[in-house]
């Protein structure tokens, strides 16, 4: 990795996540000079892989993908790196309500969201006013108050907000964007998605320098300011290649961007993995997969890599829990999600070999997990406005993706977009996808 900041460069890309990543990959084929510049001391993001001494692979961020994301598995088969399908078989449970109950309950706010996108449906009437969260939809319907609990702890997990909080038209577009109809919990890199990022690093490492917070972005006319705590580097242009919640912390008060930004809120997510000798919920002919009512925002699903000789359960805590149990002690939190093991899976849950967990609560770097979102009262689509290039400045990142926001995927898209955009204006004409 780089040690010295330069004076200038054609594009500075503020951050080493995925999108800034990808967008560096095509800022290269086009031979134009870069640098990366990434505050924390490594590379990802919101990827996270941890390799232990034994060989065993901890995803302490992203962890999966479906069939369907090209650009995700177009880089793993150049990197020469090798997918295994994730455990699917077995039932579901639902802690606090049958599992019937709780797949009727999801598959009605999936049905929300498909109806949102008619004119004549009483659902799209809320897309128009920003004030509207999805807990406004969800008064609209005629359900129980054990259907309305099983569709909030399913949007805290898998959102980090609660249904009051969340903005029911950022909430359709993100659901109509999922460009797939398979699930996004299939396929797991056999080497870890450290593997790929080392990968896709190594062509360019020479232009990424690490621990180089960004303080602050200034445009002057047609050249742009980048100030760190190492000093400053002028550039034509910047990628600012960060969630939301972060890169409003860099650009000033009265930037073009600043409303959009603000308008994003980090998720609150917790994951814990439990390691076992065996996966003794499928003796019982369970999946491993679950979801509960009784202690809200929590989902779990087998994550145990196949050929195995060690058994892995992981867990995550989204939403308001995720918070609350931020702030005790990692005993205390063990103690908080290991009752709810038992009641789904039984006495021997409660005995794993190793408990690990990250916390993605007020992150410095990267704000929370699994992503920002937009909240009620904000305004309606920022995510357009942060895709355009203004005053030498654009974004990337998973959260204002065209396909799979929220992904992985949708985070390389994106960077690969926001090159564009860069290369269209340094280059004056028109470049191919």
């Amino acid at each position: 990795m780089r040690q010295r900041l330069p004076e200038k460069t054609d594009v500075v890309i503020v951050g080493a996540g995925m999108s800034g990543l990808a967008a560096a990959r095509r800022l290269q084929e086009f031979g134009i000079s870069f640098l990366m510049v990434e505050a924390q001391n490594r590379i990802g993001g919101r990827i996270q892989t941890e390799y232990t001494q034994k060989g065993d692979i901890i995803e302490h961020g992203a962890q999966a993908l479906n069939g369907d994301m090209k650009y995700l598995l177009s880089a793993i088969n150049r990197a020469g790196l090798n997918l295994l399908p994730l455990p699917a078989i077995g039932r579901h449970l639902c802690d606090g309500a049958n599992i019937s109950s709780a797949r009727a309950a999801i598959a009605k706010l999936e049905r929300t969201f498909e109806k949102a996108k008619s004119r004549w449906s009483k659902f799209s009437k809320l897309r128009s006013d920003p004030g509207k969260s999805v807990a406004d939809a969800v008064d609209l319907m005629s359900i129980t108050a054990e259907t309305r609990k099983i569709i909030g702890s399913n949007i805290e997990e898998l959102w980090g907000q609660p249904i009051d909080k969340l903005q029911f038209d950022h909430a359709a577009d993100v659901a109509e964007r999922y460009d797939s109809y398979n699930s996004d919990w299939e396929l797991e890199i056999a080497e870890g998605f450290g593997a790929l990022l080392t990968a896709l690093a190594e062509p360019i490492a020479h232009q990424i320098i690490l621990e180089t917070p960004v303080t602050a972005i200034q445009t002057i006319n047609d050249r742009v300011i980048v100030e760190t705590t190492r000093g400053s580097v002028t550039a034509k242009a910047v990628i600012v290649a960060v969630p939301p919640t972060v890169a409003k912390g860099i650009v000033p008060p009265d930037h073009w961007s600043h409303e959009a930004l603000e308008s994003y809120k980090a998720g609150d997510l917790i994951k814990f993995m439990m390691s076992y000798n065996h996966p003794f919920w499928r003796d019982f002919g369970l999946s491993g997969t679950s979801t509960s009512v009784d202690l809200s925002g929590f989902a779990t699903a087998d994550t145990t890599k196949k050929g195995s000789e060690q058994a892995n359960l992981t867990a995550f805590v989204g939403g308001p829990n995720a918070r609350k149990l931020a702030s005790l002690s990692e005993e205390h939190r063990w103690e908080t999600i290991k009752p709810v093991l038992v009641r789904l899976f039984g006495n021997e849950a409660a005995n794993p070999i190793s408990v690990t967990e990250r916390i993605w609560v007020d992150d410095p770097w990267v704000g929370g997990a699994y992503n920002a979102h937009v909240t009620a009262g904000s305004m309606l689509k920022p995510d357009a406005i942060l895709r355009r290039f203004e005053d030498q400045v654009t974004f990337a990142c998973a959260e204002i993706a065209t396909r799979f926001p929220g992904y992985v995927e949708g985070a390389m898209d994106e960077g690969a977009k926001a090159a564009k955009r860069v290369l269209e204006t340094l280059n004056g004409q028109y470049v191919r996808d």
